[in-house]
């Protein structure tokens, strides 16, 4: 007897554990309930704008980050979590629900879309910027078209015989690179990651461009000033053969070797 005793009361303290801890959620499963059906529609509308967005901006650009199946997921996610809403808010209208159950699900739920929106958000900013890229992209691009037109007229102002071949090759690899840049920003659909790939190679050649430019300008003008000084020292033997050899290398186009030589 005093073991049935004891069985019996363990058994009404754990209903009775039960039946509290049903009560105590039963106030708050309905509460989160109600802000669940805000927060799903904001959700669902959320991602529907931005599909639509993505839509439109796809016309335009390439999209490279799988941005519209992201979305695509997102919504699917949110599906299932409106289902999952909507079926214990009908459980709770029809006084079917286990309120602690809910509680659980929905707590979930809650944390789960709070996740979506952020990245729903990350997502809106980041192809937000897109057409902001753009106008920064034809922004350098300009600048860069302005800086090889003003070293092409610094090198012309010169007037040198002629300019060595490495010099050239790079002066002409470096405005193929900005060309290139030009025809990626007048496509139909514009890939702003080449696009800014394509930006980062540019600007490095445009300064190591600059750096040839200032020495063959800087060893052109030095050997002939250094040549028409020694002029004043021609019955100088080593100083006439180093002026004979640093002229022949002139001739030549190579600048530099040109300098040492004098």
């Amino acid at each position: 007897v005093e073991q049935s005793n004891k069985d019996l009361s363990d058994q009404i303290d754990y209903l009775y554990g039960v039946m509290q801890k049903e009560i105590d959620a039963k106030n708050e499963a309905v509460h989160l309930i109600e802000v669940m059906k805000g927060f799903t529609k904001h959700a669902q509308r959320q991602n529907d704008e931005l599909g639509v967005e993505l839509d439109r901006l796809s016309l335009n650009y390439t999209l490279t980050n799988h941005e519209q199946e992201t979305v695509r997921e997102l919504g699917e996610q949110i599906k299932a979590i409106i289902k999952q809403y909507r079926d214990d808010a009908e459980a709770i209208a029809n006084k079917t629900a286990v309120y602690s159950q809910v509680l659980d699900r929905q707590k979930s739920n809650q944390k789960n879309l709070t996740e979506i929106e952020k990245s729903q958000e990350k997502l809106n900013d980041e192809v937000a910027k897109l057409q902001t890229d753009e106008q920064r992209a034809r922004q350098m691009l300009q600048k860069y078209s302005t800086q090889i037109r003003t070293i092409h007229r610094q090198v012309e102002q010169l007037n040198l015989p002629g300019l060595p071949k490495d010099y050239l090759d790079y002066f002409f690899g470096v405005s193929d690179e900005i060309k290139k840049l030009a025809d990626e920003l007048n496509e139909y659909k514009i890939n702003m990651d080449e696009i800014t790939k394509q930006l980062i190679i540019v600007e490095s050649d445009l300064d190591t461009l600059n750096d040839k430019t200032d020495i063959l300008r800087d060893s052109a003008e030095l050997t002939e000033r250094f040549q028409q000084y020694a002029n004043r020292f021609s019955d100088n033997e080593k100083i006439a053969a180093a002026a004979k050899k640093s002229q022949e290398l002139f001739k030549q186009f190579n600048y530099t070797a040109s300098l040492e030589a004098i």
